[in-house]
């Protein structure tokens, strides 16, 4: 939350929605990304072929939570429809 408040004036001042998409999907691929780096995850790949193998796990756990926030979102509507049809 603390880096969207900081990178939101930034990425604002670009004025091109397909840029601020794509810098608003960036930020938690890299920080997700970073974190993983740092910690124990895989030492036993070397170099280059952990990094990919680290960053495809990054945007692996990023589609999950962009699913899972769409699913909680589609259900919460669902409950919403039917409590005013009652």
């Amino acid at each position: 939350m603390v880096v969207y408040a900081t990178a939101r004036p930034a990425i604002q001042m670009i004025q091109v929605g397909w840029a601020e998409l794509l810098a608003y999907a960036l930020i938690p691929v890299s920080a997700t990304l970073t974190i993983l780096y740092r910690s124990d995850a895989r030492h036993d790949l070397s170099g280059l072929t952990r990094l990919g193998y680290l960053f495809l796990v990054s945007c692996t756990i990023f589609v999950v939570v962009c699913l899972a926030v769409a699913t909680a979102i589609c259900i919460a509507c669902i409950f919403v429809g039917l409590a005013r049809q009652h």
